[in-house]
C-alpha cells in the first residue's frame, strides 16, 4: 500500500474515509475491543458503510469489509469500485498505521472486482487521518489474477527433496476431497521444522460458507497433531472438468490470512508452494509475498509467540 497525504486525495476519498470512520461508532466488538468501520463507493456515486459484527463463537465474526459489501449487494448495487477502511480499539491508545483488510475480506473484495469489472481502490486509513495508505485489490492478493506469462514458474527438476515429497503429499490428498458441488478437488500438505507432513484436502458443504479448504484442514490437522512450527505448505488442485487440470491454484485469501497466522506463531515466512497435478507448473513464493500488507496478531497488540506449543 502507498502512503499518501490527505492532501492529495480526492473529494470522493475524503467522504469515503469519513464514512468509515464514522462506522467505527456502530462495531459490535465486545471480545476484541477491535471497532472497525468500512465504506464502499459505487460507480453511481452510492456509499454503503457498515462495521464489524463479533460472534462469541469467533468464527462467525463477519468483518466491516464484507458488512459494508453486503449492505451494498442487499441494496442492488455491486458496481464496486472502491472500499475505504478505518480502525480504533478500546485496549489500546492509538492506531498508528492504516493496515490492510484481513485475507478472507481481501477474497470477497476481489469477488466483487470480478462483478463490477474494476480493479477496486482499497483506502486504509487511520481515525485521525493522520496515516492513509491507498492501493488496489490486486495488488494485495496478488496471482489471483493471473497469467503462466506473468508468473516465474519453476521447472520441477529444480525443486529439492523436501519440496517435492510436499507437493506428491498435496497431489496424493486430492484424492481425498469432499466436493460435491464444485467437482474441485483441493490437496495441501504442510511441513514442520522437524520434517513432519500433515496433508489434507477441502471438505465442501451445501451451507457453502461452512466449506473448509484444504489448506485450512492441513494446519488444523497439524495442530491436532501438537505441531505449530509450519515452514511450508503444498497445494494441488484438479477438477472434473477436464479443462480446468492445468491451472496451478493460489490459495484464496481466507486460506492465506490461516497461514499468515501460523506464520506468525512459527516465526516463520511460510514457503507456499502451488502446482498443478502433473507438476509440469510449479510457482514459490512466501506468505508474505501472497498476503503484503497483512492484517494479523500485531494489529491487536497480541503476541502468539508466547501460547505456542
Amino acid at each position: 500500500m502507498k502512503n499518501i497525504s490527505s492532501e492529495n486525495l480526492s473529494a470522493a476519498q475524503h467522504s469515503l474515509i469519513e464514512a468509515a470512520i464514522a462506522a467505527t461508532d456502530t462495531a459490535y466488538v465486545p471480545y476484541s475491543g477491535y471497532h472497525v468501520g468500512a465504506a464502499v463507493l459505487t460507480r453511481s456515486g452510492s456509499v454503503f458503510a457498515a462495521s464489524n459484527v463479533e460472534n462469541v463463537a469467533y468464527g462467525p465474526t463477519v468483518c466491516a469489509e464484507r458488512m459494508a459489501i453486503g449492505k451494498a449487494n442487499a441494496s442492488g448495487a455491486r458496481d464496486i469500485v472502491a472500499i475505504a477502511i478505518s480502525s480504533r480499539s478500546d485496549k489500546f491508545e492509538k492506531t498508528k498505521i492504516a493496515c490492510g483488510p484481513c485475507g478472507s475480506c481481501r477474497q470477497v473484495i476481489y469477488e466483487m472486482s470480478q462483478v463490477s469489472g474494476y480493479n477496486i481502490d482499497v483506502i486504509g486509513s487511520t481515525i485521525d487521518k493522520s496515516n492513509i495508505a491507498v492501493s488496489t485489490i490486486e495488488d494485495l492478493l496478488p496471482l489471483r489474477k493471473k497469467t503462466y506469462a506473468s508468473v516465474n514458474l519453476i521447472s520441477s527438476e529444480k525443486l529439492n527433496s523436501d519440496q517435492h515429497s510436499l507437493i506428491e503429499a498435496a497431489i496424493a490428498a486430492t484424492d481425498t476431497a469432499y466436493n460435491p458441488y464444485s467437482g474441485y478437488h483441493v490437496g495441501a500438505a504442510v511441513l514442520t521444522r522437524s520434517g513432519s507432513v500433515f496433508a489434507a484436502s477441502n471438505v465442501e458443504n451445501a451451507a457453502y460458507g461452512s466449506t473448509i479448504c484444504a489448506e485450512q484442514m492441513a494446519i488444523g490437522k497439524a495442530n491436532a497433531s501438537g505441531a505449530r512450527d509450519i515452514v511450508a505448505i503444498a497445494i494441488s488442485t484438479r477438477s472434473d472438468d477436464q479443462e480446468k487440470n492445468e491451472i496451478t491454484s493460489d490459495p484464496c485469501g481466507t486460506c492465506r490470512q490461516a497461514i499468515y497466522e501460523m506464520a506468525q506463531v512459527s516465526e516463520c515466512n511460510i514457503e507456499v508452494i502451488m502446482s498443478d497435478k502433473n507438476k509440469r507448473n510449479v510457482i514459490v513464493k512466501s506468505i508474505e509475498q501472497l498476503l503484503p500488507y497483512a492484517f494479523g496478531p500485531s494489529q491487536l497488540h497480541i503476541d502468539v509467540v508466547k501460547g505456542n506449543l
